[in-house]
């Protein structure tokens, strides 16, 4: 099981829990109407990132599937977004909200969509947490309407769009994906930084057996590296030395020259790498 970020941000007081995870059951509910299985196991670090995996029915089959977002405090909105494990799953996108019931328990409902409409279904998702460790919300706060009214339906379809469509030009790649890029005759340039919060990865990039850089340390700035490709095929490799204080080791990578610009995003465990193989 996937190891999850140890600190939690008791919400409002601004204390953080160690080690504390909150698990979440429930149902989601796909276009056909069949309500089936649904787990999720989350932790908030104290910059609002979210890791975790989400276990779902799908197909007459189980997926886990690795999980990360961010999460709102203003509006109590939490984004996921799913990681799988091989190109024949459905990975999803998930927006909702967070709610207060009583006493320690909260509910997280919202909605799905995957990048693949055509071959993976969307849907609604409910879960309940009834040991939720931090404080969201007010005891006096009173229950709210859930995902039966169509405004919030709504709103939530809107915030949904809006990060899908800023995921869209980026592809998913791990270790055992195989990429294959027609550059051309150009130079090719390649772009990397950090893929969600900075928060330690480190990678090593590697091109046709030379070490273009060790021991890199991404953050939000767009580091380019220039790539002179052999005639035939050329290998880059990006390495992942270790995995930052969030879970796995993410970074977007663009590739470009006249011809060409690339989206990726690496995910990564630690000592795992992804491999490109350029064709010039």
């Amino acid at each position: 099981m996937t190891k999850f970020i140890s600190l939690l941000l008791a919400l409002g007081i601004g204390q953080l829990l160690l080690g504390q995870k909150n698990d979440f059951q429930g149902s989601i509910m796909y276009s056909d109407k069949k309500n089936l299985n649904c787990e999720v196991q989350i932790s908030i670090d104290s910059s609002y990132q979210v890791t975790g995996n989400l276990s779902r029915d799908e197909n007459n089959k189980t997926v886990n599937h690795m999980i990360t977002g961010d999460f709102n405090p203003e509006d109590k909105t939490i984004y996921l977004r799913e990681y799988a494990r091989s190109k024949s799953d459905c990975a999803i996108f998930f927006q909702g909200k967070v709610y207060f019931l009583l006493e320690n328990i909260f509910t997280i409902a919202g909605i799905f969509k995957s990048l693949d409409s055509q071959n993976c279904p969307s849907g609604h998702i409910n879960v309940i947490c009834r040991d939720f460790k931090f404080n969201l919300y007010p005891k006096e706060e009173k229950k709210p309407i859930l995902l039966s009214e169509k405004d919030e339906e709504a709103i939530l379809t809107n915030l949904l769009s809006q990060k899908i469509k800023k995921e869209t030009n980026f592809i998913q790649v791990r270790e055992n994906d195989k990429v294959e890029i027609n550059a051309g005759a150009d130079t090719l340039y390649l772009k990397i930084y950090d893929n969600q919060k900075i928060d330690g990865d480190r990678v090593q990039i590697v091109f046709n057996e030379t070490v273009v850089i060790n021991n890199f340390l991404l953050s939000d700035e767009k580091a380019v590296f220039k790539l002179v490709p052999q005639a035939g095929k050329n290998i880059l490799k990006i390495v992942a030395l270790n995995e930052g204080r969030i879970a796995l080791n993410t970074s977007k990578v663009e590739l470009y020259n006249r011809q060409i610009h690339e989206y990726y995003i690496n995910v990564l465990y630690k000592s795992q790498h992804t491999q490109y193989e350029i064709t010039n």
